[in-house]
């Protein structure tokens, strides 16, 4: 039973239903205590089978106080790029907990192997993940960045190079000196062009929604304050594009 070792992860699903992706949490019992990645597969998800989906692989944590694997998670929707976040638990090398960002590369078929780790910074937890549908764009919401000030919040934004590896492209912040704890929730658009983040404190604790449009010259985000996202909104947790939107 998945919940042997799944509880409270994340979930993705590809747009032809045949690969789900499922978070681990670590639940300190069954037969993978530390949380892992489950990733499930079937050839005909349409199948009249009560559960047509089957184990294809399962994505353990490498290391030592690796834990939660998958508590935060986006998947492209062809099953070819997948995002996880990773804690690490303290240690003697490490006072406080940390996120790795894992990005995996996969087969179309379920089956997934590690391509490349970002690793997390002392006290920092990666809240929020979001992979562009093309796969060229990866944002990590991160609500403890105190970039532009104590618990301003930032999104890390990932883009993909020549090579098919992702670079750190830019951090783009919360309003400076706001305790808004943006990147709480994270969204991107079809290409990547468009990064939205939300916050949980701004404006009196009633959150709000900021986006962030790339520009040519030179290239970067910017903020839009253009949008209607941009003003404060009531108990904002969660923000989402649409694919065409630009």
């Amino acid at each position: 039973p998945l919940q042997d070792f799944t509880t409270g992860g994340a979930l993705a699903i590809t747009d032809n239903a045949k690969n789900i992706v499922i978070g681990g949490y670590d639940v300190g019992s069954g037969p993978i205590p530390s949380g892992a990645i489950v990733s499930l597969y079937s050839t005909n998800p349409e199948s009249s089978s009560l559960f047509p989906w089957r184990t294809s692989c399962i994505i353990k944590p490498i290391g030592e106080n690796k834990v939660n694997l998958g508590q935060q998670m986006s998947m492209t929707p062809d099953g070819l790029t997948l995002v996880a976040s990773e804690v690490i638990s303290p240690s003697i090398f490490r006072t406080n907990y940390a996120s790795n960002l894992n990005i995996y590369t996969g087969n179309g078929s379920g089956m997934w192997g590690l391509h490349q780790v970002f690793s997390g910074q002392s006290g920092s937890f990666i809240n929020n993940l979001n992979i562009a549908r093309d796969g060229s764009t990866i944002i990590a919401g991160i609500i403890g960045d105190n970039t532009a000030g104590e618990d301003a919040g930032a999104a890390y934004i990932y883009k993909k190079n020549y090579y098919n590896d992702w670079d750190l492209f830019q951090i783009v912040t919360g309003i400076d000196g706001v305790s808004g704890r943006y990147g709480i929730s994270v969204a991107s658009n079809n290409d990547g062009s468009l990064v939205a983040m939300s916050s949980e404190w701004a404006n009196n604790r009633s959150g709000s929604a900021l986006f962030y449009k790339t520009s040519s010259d030179p290239m970067r985000f910017y903020r839009d304050d253009n949008f209607y996202g941009s003003r404060p909104t009531v108990n904002n947790i969660s923000v989402a594009l649409t694919e065409d939107i630009n």
